[in-house]
């Protein structure tokens, strides 16, 4: 179900981010940026994660705060047309979209070890084999209607059907998020022998399979 939520979101949002900086006439540099800087900080964010977890003691207490704050970055994006013009409106669609990104990525290994811990090692293929044909149907499902939606409007009310949009991807990760929440937790145990440092990671990188890869 949280699966299924978030490609709601993923569908009638996040897929048409690109065409609603378009629609702001989004300069070709400003979608390139639009397109790499919040991969890029995303990747970096997530060496933090351990951090979080030292902190709260917890996984999914710092999974559904940042999952709250995922959800909220979607409502100023529904206002900027109607408040900011031209390049303006497009930097804080960018900024927005990088905080997007950047709080759905540094709990993204904390869930996976959530994950790790509740599906049993023998089932893992079968589930996410289903869980990801589910939120990949969603996800299609979602995406196409989301387009002939937008198709509906005149172009000087197209901000009206993006803010549509862009307000259930801010319900639907808001459903998921209560979903995460119902989840339970295992107590976490740190394994000592699992435990090393970047440096330590970096020293080793030419000695073990997963450098060589």
């Amino acid at each position: 179900k949280d699966a299924m939520a978030y490609n709601v979101m993923q569908g009638s949002g996040v897929n048409f981010l690109s065409a609603f900086a378009v629609a702001l006439k989004a300069t070709n540099f400003q979608i390139s940026v639009l397109s790499s800087l919040p991969q890029l900080l995303s990747a970096w964010i997530q060496l933090f994660s351990p951090k979080l977890l030292e902190k709260f003691k917890s996984r999914k207490k710092p999974i559904s705060i940042f999952v709250l704050l995922q959800a909220l970055t979607w409502l100023p994006l529904i206002a900027i047309p109607f408040i900011f013009l031209g390049e303006t409106a497009v930097w804080f669609v960018i900024l927005f979209y990088t905080l997007f990104y950047v709080f759905g990525a540094i709990i993204n290994p904390l869930w996976q070890s959530l994950m790790g811990d509740l599906v049993p090692a023998e089932e893992r293929g079968a589930y996410f084999g289903k869980r990801t044909a589910a939120a990949g149907i969603i996800t299609l499902i979602i995406t196409l209607f989301a387009g002939f939606y937008l198709n509906l409007y005149p172009a000087r009310l197209v901000f009206y059907a993006f803010a549509a949009l862009f307000f259930i991807s801010f319900l639907f990760r808001m459903i998921s998020r209560h979903y995460l929440n119902k989840m339970f937790e295992p107590g976490f145990v740190q394994n000592s022998r699992t435990k090393f440092s970047f440096k330590h990671f970096v020293s080793r990188i030419t000695k073990t399979n997963f450098g060589n890869f």
